[in-house]
């Protein structure tokens, strides 16, 4: 970030014609060492102006703008004090001290410098974006989002902005959450932040404790009954886990991705005749999810309902791109075909699923 140049030689001119022809010429040398990129020639020139004319505002920020070039941002914010205390609207000096405070990590003093200087330019959106993180610096992510966001309508993909705008929302519902714990412990919503808190984190023996507290109250949460299920689930306890899911499906009855859970789960306790309208109703997607195609496939060669599940699972392997899934979807066509007497498909299905687990496990390796 510069002081725009125009307005920097504009200060320049008017310098000139003020003060003492030494001064004069010290500025001007340090301007145009700096336009050749000589930094260290022009903070001595500007050093020997303000030396000068120590009263001379404009000299104190013509060195700040190169200090703040150098990356001296201790000196640079140094030099800016001093021009904006001798001239308190001189122009782009708060913009730069601003910055530089930012970079020294003072952002609370760099609020009011980067405010002013926002009101000063209010179409330049950098002047959005350094604010908001002055503000998500100073522990206020709330006002730190409104800057952010503003800024992002003039850069939607703009990296840093991306990141910033992603802090500030996980600082604002760090804080929020904080402030659920502390006014209402015992209530379901602090219950369930809390399980959310050791699921993320892999307490799945305290995520759960949790989950079961915060739906004591019987709250409609169907989200957390779909999380407390995959929990359990993942244990290996899928009766446990298909009566969590359930008790989802009850506050969203056409949820497809809990029936296929709810299905899945139960296929794993062997209940191929309860796990099927679940199933059904996870395939009823339109389109439906190869997974879904799969699981009933799974679902019908229980039942012994093998053409009905070699359709199913053709339709999951038109559908899947994933190789992974690929290859069980073709082992289950393997075991499909032989049961229909389909000896020369069973054994294409089976070398399929055998060259893919060959890939996969090279892959792995």
């Amino acid at each position: 970030m510069t002081l725009r140049l125009a307005g920097f030689l504009m200060l320049c001119a008017s310098l000139a014609a003020q003060v003492p022809g030494e001064v004069a010429d010290h500025v001007r040398q340090g301007v145009a060492a700096r336009e050749a990129g000589r930094l260290q020639e022009a903070r001595r020139e500007l050093e020997a102006a303000v030396r000068a004319a120590p009263g001379l505002a404009e000299a104190h920020l013509y060195l700040g703008l190169v200090l703040h070039e150098s990356a001296d941002f201790s000196a640079a914010a140094g030099s800016l004090e001093r021009a904006l205390a001798l001239k308190p609207e001189l122009p782009g000096a708060r913009e730069l001290l601003g910055y530089d405070l930012l970079m020294l990590g003072r952002a609370q003093e760099a609020v009011p410098h980067l405010d002013a200087a926002r009101r000063e330019n209010p179409g330049r959106w950098e002047l959005s974006a350094w604010l908001g993180r002055a503000h998500l610096e100073s522990g206020d992510p709330q006002t730190a989002l409104q800057h952010l966001l503003a800024a992002q309508a003039a850069a939607p993909m703009d990296p840093e902005l991306l990141y910033l705008v992603g802090k500030a929302y996980s600082d604002l519902a760090l804080h929020s959450q904080a402030q659920l714990l502390a006014s209402a412990p015992e209530s379901p919503y602090a219950h369930l932040a809390t399980a959310e808190d050791h699921d993320l984190n892999g307490r799945s023996s305290e995520a759960i404790a949790a989950y079961q507290k915060a739906l004591a109250g019987n709250p409609p949460l169907p989200d957390a009954w779909r999380a407390l299920g995959d929990l359990e689930q993942g244990r290996g306890r899928h009766r446990a886990a298909a009566d969590a899911y359930r008790r989802a499906l009850e506050v969203q009855p056409d949820n497809g991705a809990l029936h296929l859970r709810c299905g899945e789960a139960l296929l794993a306790l062997g209940l191929a005749g309860e796990a099927l309208p679940h199933l059904d109703s996870a395939a009823a997607a339109d389109p439906p999810s190869p997974a879904a195609l799969e699981a009933l496939g799974k679902a019908l060669l229980d039942l012994e309902r093998f053409a009905e599940a070699r359709a199913a699972l053709a339709r999951a392997l038109d559908g899947s791109a994933e190789e992974q899934q690929r290859m069980k979807i073709h082992y289950q066509l393997a075991r499909v075909s032989r049961k229909l007497g389909d000896a020369a498909a069973a054994r294409e299905h089976l070398q399929e699923f055998t060259d893919l687990r060959a890939k996969l496990t090279a892959g792995d390796k």
